[in-house]
Parts: C-alpha cells; structure tokens; sequence
C-alpha cells in the first residue's frame, strides 16, 4: 500500500479514508532488495534502473541500539516525548553537520558494507557530501534532494549522481520505519516509459508540489487532490540494520510521523561532482549552521578512510566565505522578516545574530500564527496587512518558489531566496 506522508496533526478520518485507495505502481517492481553478502555489480544495474535500492542485515542489532542511543542523548529526546512531537507542541530534532561532531557515530559513515556499495554504485573515487542527524523527524512533502539546476539533470547519466544513504537507529524489537517515493522519478527516460505501463497519468514533477496540497487540503478540508496524489506514493521498509541507498533525483518523502525514530542520513557523490554547480546547489538547499559543517577532525578522519576530496576541502571553505560575504549585503536598517519558522529558519535568524546583521522583526509562516523562539510569527494573512516596502523578507525554505508566488499572489514582491540569494551577486564561487 502506498503511505499517507501527513504529519500526525491530520484527521484520523481522513488516514482511514485514503487507505482505500489503490496505488498504479502496485504491479510494479519499484526498487531493489539485497542481502549484505551477495553484494555484485549487479548493484548498479539495479540503482540505475529503480534509483533505490535496500540491503538488509548491515548492521548488527547491538549496534542499532548503541547508535539509537547515542542519538537520543544528542537530541535530549526521549520515546515518551514523541506524542508532543506528533502534535507540533514539541520540536523534532535535527542536527546538520552532527555527525561531524558526534565521533560515536563515525563508523556509520565508513561501514565497510556502505563502502562497498558506494564503490559499486560510483566509478571513480568517492566523497562524503553531507550528513544529518535525526529524531522524531518527518520531511514536510515530496521532493528532490540536490538537482542541479542545469539541462540535462534528469537524463541518463549512469554512474554520476549523488547517492544518500539512510540509517534508522530504531533499537531491536523497535517499529520499522520507511522511506516514501515517486518510483522511476530519478530519470526522465525511464519514467516516461514506466509510468505508460503502470497507467500514470502525471508527469513527475506533478508531486513536486505535495507540501502545498496537503496544506490546502488541511486547511480546506477537500482532500480529492491530495488523495489522488498520494495513491501514487510508494515506500520501501527500513528494518533496524537495514539501510536504503538512492539516487537524490528521485522523489521523496519521510515516512508518516507515527512512532519514535531516530535516523541517520549519509550523502556521498563522485569527487567530480565538486565544482561550481554542486557548491550553488549545497548552499540553496542547505540553511546555515548547515550540513555541510566538517571540523577538521572529521575531515581528518575522512581523509584516512579516502571519503575527502581536496575538492571538496576547497569548496567547503568557500561555502564558508560566501554566507560571509553575501549576508553582509543584506540592507542595513530594513526590517528583516524570515518566512520559514522551521529549523531552518531558525537557524538562519542565529546566524544573522552571530554575524550582528540587521535583527529579526519576526517569522512568518503560511498559516502559522503564534510564537517562534520568543519571536511572534505572522501568519501570511497577518504579515500581509503590516507589510511595507521598507521590509526585508528572506525566504528560508526549500519550497521558495511555491512561497514567492503565494507572496505575490497577495500583491507582495522582492523576496530574497536565502539559498539562492548568494548566487545573484556574480559568481562568488571561484576558489
């Protein structure tokens, strides 16, 4: 059956409901299963069609629950807090960059089973990109992870894309978590002519816009486009010790949010890949503090098991001095207003007041009103009757087009794109 990725705020009615509904991809293989020691070229062949592929049994259950709780210890989390997570009165836990700072969980990142993989899935010498650190975290809505925005993106190109790799440290006897995705969704081609056998009638990017369909939905009440939607969605089981690798291009979601989990997330990708495009596509789909936050001792440790390119040593601090040069031209004495009251957001309006630019009127949000962080965030009907020109309105959220048009259908303009905003000022990327 294909998953409802609503958070646990949806009416149980409506969880009931779309259960009913059969998905088109049910008489489909959509990904790859593989034991850990039958590990062949065959590997590839398999993620180059599915864009995902599982493989069971990597890690032993003593070392499931060692992880589990090392990342219940980061997160100050514990299995009693979930039901107040579930019902948005208490944060999830996410930390970017954390296993950098985490040396109990190093041995995820060179697992020699991982290794493996990575060295099948990838022909030249591979890198670690970025890594997160989860708890009691669900992605809001279907999307991409890291696609250039350059022609071409979706075309077959075996061998060179960006693989992530999805740990759950849920502990033996704990329940099994899944990913949620758009099967085929990884390669122009090869849904064209997956999606004619199955019968589906959308083109991929129609579930791009999932996050903002299920808003309207909850907010309306009419759930018909959702479910039509979401019928499409399929998921693969990650058992604790499991892992599931797959290709950043191809559609996907968390699971529905209805257990504790605790999760680690690995993106590797070909030292190839370290170049200008990668640098602009890390920074705008990434908020600072960010994932892409390495201290030397892990690059270190990286080094030693040849997961560090000096590409990517070079791109890391250039990263760096871009959130340096370019926040520093925001207008000096405009009201500042973050739309985006996740982590992300959040985590930008500390970087401002590390780097003491302009100070933080307030949040805004879609539909939220309330308070962030002792900060009152604006609904966007509220924030819409006190706006002026004079206001500075930075977008942090990966959904920044979907944003900007809802900005503009209310007759508001000039936003900045906080992760695109730095590549609008030339080309501060050289190293």
């Amino acid at each position: 059956m294909p998953t409802m990725c609503f958070q646990d705020d949806r009416p149980l009615s409506v969880a009931q409901f779309y259960s009913a509904f059969p998905s088109p991809w049910g008489g489909l293989q959509t990904y790859a299963r593989f034991k850990v020691g039958e590990l062949s070229p065959a590997l590839k062949e398999a993620f180059c069609q599915y864009g995902i592929v599982k493989i069971t049994d990597v890690f032993e259950p003593a070392e499931v629950e060692r992880c589990m709780n090392v990342i219940k210890a980061l997160s100050g989390l514990e299995d009693s807090d979930f039901p107040a997570v579930a019902q948005g009165t208490t944060d999830s836990f996410i930390f970017p960059g954390g296993i950098g700072h985490c040396p109990d969980l190093w041995p995820l990142v060179s697992d020699a089973t991982v290794r493996k993989a990575l060295d099948l899935l990838i022909d030249e010498p591979v890198c670690m990109i970025t890594n997160t650190i989860g708890a009691n975290f669900s992605s809001p809505g279907l999307h991409r992870d890291s696609v250039l925005d350059r022609p071409g993106t979706l075309d077959h190109d075996p061998g060179h894309y960006l693989i992530q790799v999805v740990i759950h440290a849920n502990g033996p006897g704990r329940p099994k978590n899944s990913l949620a995705f758009i099967p085929f969704s990884h390669q122009r081609s090869i849904y064209a002519r997956k999606s004619r056998e199955a019968g589906v009638v959308h083109p991929a990017d129609f579930f791009l816009i999932h996050h903002s369909v299920k808003m309207r939905a909850l907010e309306s009440g009419d759930c018909t486009e959702l479910l039509e939607m979401e019928r499409h969605i399929m998921k693969v089981d990650i058992d604790p010790g499991d892992i599931v690798l797959f290709d950043t291009r191809l559609i996907h979601s968390g699971d529905v949010l209805s257990s504790p989990k605790y999760m680690v997330i690995n993106k590797y990708g070909p030292h190839s890949f370290f170049n200008d495009d990668l640098l602009i596509d890390v920074y705008k789909n990434t908020a600072p503090p960010n994932d892409c936050d390495f201290p030397e001792p892990f690059i270190e440790f990286l080094r030693r098991h040849d997961l560090m390119a000096p590409e990517a040593e070079r791109a890391l601090m250039a990263v760096d001095r871009v959130v340096l040069r370019n926040l520093a031209m925001l207008r000096p004495g405009s009201p500042m207003f973050i739309y985006g009251a996740g982590s992300a957001g959040r985590s930008f309006r500390v970087l401002l007041a590390e780097r003491k630019l302009p100070d933080v009127q307030g949040f805004i949000d879609t539909n939220f009103s309330g308070e962030v962080d002792g900060l009152r965030c604006y609904s966007l009907s509220e924030y819409k009757e006190i706006h002026s020109k004079a206001h500075t309105i930075l977008i942090v959220s990966t959904y920044g087009d979907e944003i900007r048009a809802g900005l503009e259908a209310v007759g508001i303009e000039g936003a900045l794109d906080a992760f695109r905003f730095v590549k609008k000022k030339g080309n501060p990327y050289a190293f």
